[in-house]
């Protein structure tokens, strides 16, 4: 029998939770940018959605102590295990995954410091 009131309990109350919330996510989130939606079409797959997954060699993006131009280079040209983008984006869309990249820095906001390469990407 308790079963029988439990259920018609939580759906009512997960029906007045998604009503509440007019449908929508708790969380406000922001619109994508072009590069974060090119970045999540692209690279998730070995950068992974917050550019630190390293599979198949990838670089941990968000500790990446390379200038926006050597991100460029890389993005357009690749670099060891991965493929240049030259031919598949335009210059404005790979500075636009660049930005997005660049938003992913650990510790920096949404700038990336400007050091000296090491030559990881």
């Amino acid at each position: 029998m308790r079963i029988g009131l439990i259920f018609p309990a939580s759906a009512m109350l997960l029906l007045l939770a998604c009503s509440a919330a007019g449908g929508t996510s708790p969380e406000k989130k922001e619109p994508a940018t072009p590069g974060e939606v090119i970045f999540k079409s692209q690279c998730v797959m070995c950068h992974g959605r917050n550019g630190n997954l390293q599979i198949s060699g990838a670089k941990d993006l968000t500790k990446s102590t390379l200038t926006e131009e050597e991100m460029i280079a890389i993005v357009t040209n690749g670099r060891g295990g991965m493929v240049g983008f030259g031919k598949t984006l335009s210059k404005e869309q790979v500075e636009q995954v660049v930005e997005h990249v660049r938003s992913l820095h650990v510790g920096s906001g949404s700038e990336v410091e400007l050091l000296p390469s090491d030559g990881q990407h």
